[in-house]
């Protein structure tokens, strides 16, 4: 694939690139520490504390926020040992559920309330990207 189709042949790195260039380094950095880390479990916990936190910053962030808080509130009730993994599929699941009800919603109203119509869409964008997993 040609460089400029990437978007890269004007000299500058995109986004994507930046992030799968920090992304492979990270897994070197990572590769070459020693097997037992400790305090590795805190460090994640604490990144997952504080992406929640910085996504408060926009406030159009606060529905997928709470989205998640509620994801973490269920996933410490049920699955108190892997709570964070939990609380991480719930919500993905959470995400994809709301963007098919948005979708839903949407057809709805701009189709003149064509309950079939909107379901049936709505329903369309859940499988398409529970297939996408």
């Amino acid at each position: 694939m040609r460089r400029d189709v990437l978007g890269a042949g004007d000299g500058h790195d995109t986004l994507a690139e930046k992030g799968l260039v920090r992304g492979l380094v990270g897994v070197a950095l990572g590769a070459a520490l020693p097997a037992p880390v400790k305090g590795m479990e805190f460090t994640l916990c604490a990144l997952f504390t504080v992406l929640p936190l910085d996504a408060l910053r926009p406030r159009q962030e606060i529905p997928s926020l709470l989205l998640a808080g509620a994801g973490v509130t269920v996933a410490l009730v049920l699955t108190q040992g892997v709570a964070l993994f939990t609380a991480l599929l719930l919500f993905v699941a959470l995400l994809y559920a709301l963007a098919a009800v948005a979708v839903t919603i949407g057809v709805h109203l701009v189709f003149g309330r064509r309950t079939i119509l909107s379901v049936g869409l709505g329903t369309t964008v859940y499988v398409i990207l529970l297939s996408a997993l």
